[in-house]
């Protein structure tokens, strides 16, 4: 898939800390101020797109922005959990079975943000990862049967 006439696409981490922790995720608003510099000219940037699941649940939407505008005002901030509340809305959930590769703490603070956002997490389940290197190599098959075991039938749609 290549990008339209007039659009570019760019890419760079920001610094994350093991182990995955509250507090570490939490530090990655103050990152996005500085993963921002690095795109030149900064103005140019329309929209960021920060991948993290744990720290968009974590951290509010508008304290991302607010660090992202600190070194690109006006540009605009997406996340994963930008789409799954929306998705939630649109599709009309509001009970769903988690599976995360956190740490039980992330995992339980995730579950506490999505009870405030209204929604309901049934039965949930993690691989308790604490090494962010780790998570990228957990086998598809392994997230199917995590998923199937913390299937709930009260539940309208699974979270992985």
């Amino acid at each position: 898939m290549l990008p339209s006439d007039g659009v570019s696409i760019s890419a760079t981490r920001i610094e994350t800390h093991n182990p995955i922790t509250i507090e570490n995720l939490h530090g990655h608003a103050n990152e996005i101020a500085r993963a921002a510099e690095l795109f030149v000219p900064r103005e140019s940037v329309d929209v960021f797109a920060y991948g993290c699941a744990s720290g968009s649940a974590l951290i509010s939407q508008a304290a991302l922005e607010a660090e992202l505008h600190r070194t690109a005002p006006g540009a605009k901030l997406t996340s994963p959990m930008t789409g799954a509340y929306k998705a939630f809305r649109q599709l009309g959930i509001q009970r769903l079975d988690m599976l995360t590769p956190y740490p039980g703490e992330v995992t339980v603070a995730m579950t506490a943000r999505l009870k405030e956002a209204g929604i309901t997490v049934v039965s949930s389940g993690s691989f308790h990862i604490e090494n962010d290197h780790e998570i990228i190599n957990i086998m598809p098959d392994r997230n199917v049967a995590a998923a199937t075991a913390v299937n709930s039938s009260d539940s309208q749609a699974p979270f992985i």
